[in-house]
């Protein structure tokens, strides 16, 4: 079984014995309640027409359904996003832009260095930064052009600053199984007491002010490939309260009761493609 920690993937992962024919993608889903996706079939013409998508909602804490928030007062609540790139562009860098009705105060948080988790399996991660813990969810790698799939469960730490620019960063812890076996399948159940998985991926996204227009913060997510195996789908909640304060807090305060999200793709042949969703909020 192939043994892997690191901060970013070092070369191919091992070959499967699995035909180059293209057979489809496993995509796993995030711990937002999503419905998880299997066998999703990528045939010849599949890259024609194919469009990246992010969506996202809200739930403000107090509210009986997501996306209704007060008018004035930013609340604290759960952020769910729900990511998935176009497979055959095989992307290396995603930057969402929020809406300025969102408040990310990373400062409510007491913080993870990087290197703290780089050879830590969940457990092992929960039992060193859990305090610090702002987010859970899953991803997969899938290869389009081998119908192979590395599934993987994703946690978020509030992490230390940006050594250069002094700006906040939230930690994405990924484990990964390259090669279960029966009797070790790859769960995300449980992490504080979870050892499962073979490989472990640290990203810290930088999270900066960029006032564009309605929008007011921008994380900035790097994204490894698993050798020519892509990101296929990425989800996760945000979601880290205290009895006063959050990490992340919103409010509907637009005439519009308009939120906007912008992501923009950066693919390994350094072209981009940029995506829009919003959702209409109610003021509760």
């Amino acid at each position: 079984m192939l043994k892997r920690t690191s901060q970013c993937p070092v070369g191919p992962l091992r070959k499967r014995g699995i035909s180059r024919r293209i057979a489809g993608v496993v995509l796993a889903v995030g711990a937002a309640g999503f419905l998880v996706a299997a066998g999703i079939a990528l045939g010849a013409n599949s890259t024609v027409g194919f469009t990246p998508t992010t969506s996202f909602s809200f739930r403000c804490d107090g509210q009986p359904v997501p996306n209704q928030c007060p008018k004035v007062t930013r609340t604290t609540g759960k952020l769910t996003l729900l990511t998935q790139p176009d497979p055959f562009a095989r992307v290396s860098r995603i930057r969402y832009l929020f809406d300025n009705d969102f408040r990310f105060r990373p400062w409510v948080v007491s913080k993870c260095a990087p290197n703290q988790l780089a050879s830590a399996d969940l457990a092992q991660a929960m039992a060193t930064c859990g305090s610090k813990l702002i987010g859970t969810g899953r991803a997969a790698w899938g290869d389009p052009g081998g119908g192979s799939s590395v599934i993987s469960c994703v946690l978020l730490f509030n992490g230390t600053n940006d050594p250069t620019t002094r700006d906040p960063r939230i930690v994405f812890y990924v484990r990964f199984q390259d090669f279960p076996s029966p009797d070790a399948q790859l769960t995300c159940e449980d992490p504080a007491s979870n050892h499962r998985g073979d490989g472990t991926l640290v990203l810290p996204a930088v999270l900066r002010t960029v006032p564009q227009g309605d929008y007011r913060k921008e994380l900035d997510l790097p994204v490894p490939s698993f050798g020519f195996i892509p990101l296929g789908r990425l989800s996760f909640d945000l979601e880290k309260n205290t009895g006063t304060d959050g990490y992340v807090k919103a409010r509907c305060f637009d005439p519009d009761h308009v939120w906007n999200l912008r992501t923009k793709f950066t693919n390994k042949d350094d072209t981009t493609r940029t995506v829009n969703d919003t959702k209409t909020c109610k003021v509760g």
